[in-house]
């Protein structure tokens, strides 16, 4: 059996298909437009720090662990709008003495930290940098807040010599204590990782330690970070 269109049903057609044509374009066209004007994704960085004083011996007070945690806005290292946290946490007048007990605390920035390695003639170890995922980044955040808010209200100290109850204290907002290694490592821990307990490790094999534990939360690791880093944070 033969159908044959009316003059009005081919006018239908005709339309109906000009329409199918015009949604169609305007699918193809619109698509690539979008995702050419999409902004790249924010990145995390970390890069951990440790030190020892040169010579015979090792005094463990003068060894230091110390962590720095950077923000790319548009995920690149290279970026201008990078946000940069700071995890050294040491004694507030820059003295550490191993069995004085409980002292006040304070957290410094990279260059105040730089300047109290060198007073103690200490040589610097910083392991690579790698990339993050945000939850990571965000303890970090929550750390570095809460131990400020600490020293501010008096809940927070420094001791050479910690112990977990007091470290759990801390982040619960309580009364409490913590060495510079355990400051950096409990960021993982407010990330949900069970507490690091590094026992009688100090100076740069407690960074590792510490480098280790928070593997977990690792996306990357290129060595090009590396030197970038350094041009920005010499």
């Amino acid at each position: 059996m033969k159908f044959q269109l009316t003059p009005f049903d081919a006018m239908r057609a005709k339309h109906f298909t000009n329409a199918c044509t015009a949604i169609l374009t305007t699918i193809i066209i619109a698509v690539p437009l979008g995702s050419s004007a999409k902004a790249e994704d924010p990145a995390y960085f970390m890069t951990i720090y440790g030190t020892e004083p040169t010579g015979p011996t090792n005094p463990p007070a003068n060894a230091h662990t110390w962590a720095v945690f950077v923000a790319a806005a548009d995920g690149d290292l290279n970026s201008r709008d990078l946000e940069t946290t700071v995890i050294s946490w040491d004694a507030a007048d820059g003295r550490v003495f191993l069995f004085e007990g409980l002292e006040r605390g304070r957290l410094y920035d990279l260059n105040e930290t730089m300047s109290l390695v060198q007073a103690h003639h200490a040589r610097v170890t910083r392991l690579p940098v790698v990339q993050i995922r945000r939850e990571l980044y965000d303890a970090a955040v929550a750390q570095y807040n809460a131990l400020n808010e600490g020293v501010r209200s008096n809940r927070a100290f420094y001791t050479v010599m910690d112990n977990l109850q007091a470290r759990i204290n801390l982040l619960k907002g309580r009364h409490g204590f913590t060495n510079c290694i355990h400051a950096v490592a409990d960021t993982g821990a407010r990330a949900g990782l069970t507490y690091l307990q590094t026992h009688g490790l100090r100076g740069i094999s407690a960074s590792r330690a510490v480098n280790n534990y928070l593997s977990a939360f690792v996306i990357a690791r290129n060595p090009e970070w590396d030197s970038i880093y350094d041009s920005r944070f010499p």
